[in-house]
This record gives C-alpha cells, structure tokens and sequence, in this order.
C-alpha cells in the first residue's frame, strides 16, 4: 500500500515489459504481494539494499557504466 494517494503514479510502458512484470509476479506473487524478491523470499524494503546486492554487479555484469538506482 502507498504512503499516501499522491505517491500512486501511472507509468506507461511498452508490451514487452507489461509482459515481463506478469511473468515475474507469476513467479513471485504467491510468495509475497512484490514483484521482485531475495533469494530468502522477502521484499527488498528500501533502494539501499538493491543497491547493495544486485544493481552495481548487474550493471557490471551487462558492461553497462554505473548510473543512480531511482
């Protein structure tokens, strides 16, 4: 649930990436009510902790120059 109604956003996307996110909640959303999760099953509570475990070695990973997690 979002803080407050002003933090509802509607973001357009493309069909492949509506796609994705079916496809990844299918795996996840029986678990927990997030789309992505750790590997213990838990939410990622806060951008920090991606940060820290997987975006900086994905980026790395894709040869793709460090950019801000938004």
């Amino acid at each position: 649930m979002p803080k407050t109604t002003s933090s509802i956003r509607t973001v357009e996307m493309i069909d492949a990436v509506i796609e994705f996110f079916q496809n990844q909640y299918e795996l996840t959303g029986l678990k927990n009510s997030y789309v992505f999760l750790t590997k213990t099953d838990n939410s990622f509570y806060d951008a920090k902790t991606i940060r820290a475990h997987s975006w900086m070695r994905t980026l790395k990973e894709a040869n793709i120059e460090y950019r801000p997690l938004y």
